[in-house]
């Protein structure tokens, strides 16, 4: 009698695995199936991490954008401690708002108005910090132009690939000059200096990129 042999099939950990990962899969599939898959807010939320190309003429359009609105805030400011001032009649108290003399803490005025770092010039265009080549080059600029009764406004500018600078010139508004007149105060020129803004290549396409879409 002949005798058949059955040879034992060697066992494969990659075959089972693969079945075991399958049926896994299958079970899971299953278990979610039993509720609705809300496709719809899985499409926006997969809309939404897509990465949104910015173009350099976007950037630099919101730099400045950005340099204009940090002016802007330290203005307003300016003006409701003035108000609230000379009605208190502290004369002056509001002639030093007006000249920004009574700003000591750059880094807490730079933190205020949501920028990476502010710098003031005084009138002389001296600087306490040292300035890149083009912040030097504007301050030549501004300085002729002041020299020669010419307007000056503000400028922005790429330090290097990360850093920008949008300089403006700091002016006495014609309260301030008009008030410093009758208390025979020191503040007779409208020109008081220039801010020197910094911000964040970074920053700046972060905002770009973080904005609500239009619809």
């Amino acid at each position: 009698m002949t005798v058949f042999k059955h040879k034992k099939k060697a066992f494969c950990p990659m075959k089972f695995n693969l079945f075991a990962i399958s049926a896994l899969f299958i079970v899971i599939f299953s278990a979610c199936n039993e509720n609705s898959i809300d496709t719809k807010g899985i499409s926006a939320e997969l809309q939404n991490r897509k990465i949104v190309r910015v173009t350099e003429s976007e950037i630099f359009d919101r730099a400045n954008k950005t340099g204009e609105n940090a002016i802007q805030k330290i203005n307003e400011s300016s003006k409701k401690q003035f108000d609230a001032l000379t009605k208190a009649q502290k004369n002056k108290e509001a002639i030093l708002v007006c000249s920004y003399a009574s700003i000591n803490n750059l880094d807490s005025l730079a933190k205020a108005i949501d920028v990476f770092k502010i710098n003031k010039i005084d009138t002389s265009f001296k600087s306490k910090i040292l300035l890149s080549e083009i912040e030097t080059q504007l301050l030549d600029a501004y300085k002729y132009n002041s020299e020669n009764k010419l307007e000056m406004k503000p400028n922005l500018q790429a330090v290097n690939d990360t850093l920008f600078v949008y300089m403006s010139p700091i002016l006495a508004s014609k309260e301030c000059i008009a008030l410093s007149n009758q208390t025979k105060g020191n503040l007779t020129n409208e020109f008081q200096g220039i801010w020197s803004v910094y911000l964040k290549k970074r920053d700046i396409v972060l905002a770009i990129q973080n904005e609500p879409k239009k619809k």
